[in-house]
């Protein structure tokens, strides 16, 4: 039977990188119930409005190697916003983005494709118009056949995660909360 120690060196020279991860997310838990520890890179949320995303026309372009399989934070748009998610490598390739705008600055944000077909959209997205009274207010938008661009107009606050199915679709899931109805589309 080995030892803990002969374990470990077998799982070195097997699993190195799994085994570097998984001690440098470690966290240390004290009695006073304050987490300490080194973040994963990797896992850490990365807030995109005032990053190298957006550019001076208030758009720009995800990339996988440094966005996907992360929390992306949206917390502020100078002015209404594209932002363009990128052709997967793979399925399975992931992006959350998330935002809690509580001002209303009426500025509108689109997640769209590289180019026009470049890929599709499918799902669905719960869409909270927060301007609408009644049985309008709450409401699930689905994607076209060939839809390659999803519009929030004036959002407050949202939860998608674009997830590929295939290096040309991307199944859309999750919420938003805006001034009028979310809408899918096509690029002209």
């Amino acid at each position: 039977m080995a030892n803990k120690a002969e374990i470990l060196t077998g799982l070195r020279r097997t699993h190195s990188r799994d085994l570097d991860v998984l001690v440098n997310s470690a966290v240390v838990l004290s009695d006073s119930n304050i987490v300490t520890g080194t973040l994963n890179d990797k896992t850490a949320p990365v807030e995109i409005s005032s990053s190298a995303v957006f550019t001076s026309t208030n758009s720009g372009s995800l990339t996988e190697a440094d966005h996907s399989g992360r929390t992306l934070m949206l917390s502020a748009m100078g002015g209404t916003a594209s932002i363009i998610i990128p052709v997967a490598s793979q399925a399975g390739v992931t992006y959350n983005i998330v935002s809690a705008n509580v001002t209303d600055n009426g500025k509108n944000l689109t997640f769209r494709a590289p180019t026009a077909n470049g890929l599709t959209f499918t799902g669905g997205v719960l869409d909270l118009d927060e301007d609408e009274a009644g049985a309008g207010q709450v409401s699930v938008v689905y994607p076209g056949g060939d839809d390659d661009k999803l519009a929030l107009t004036g959002p407050h606050n949202f939860n998608l995660t674009f997830t590929a199915t295939s290096t040309t679709n991307y199944l859309v899931s999750g919420w938003a909360v805006a001034d009028d109805d979310s809408a899918f589309g096509d690029l002209p």
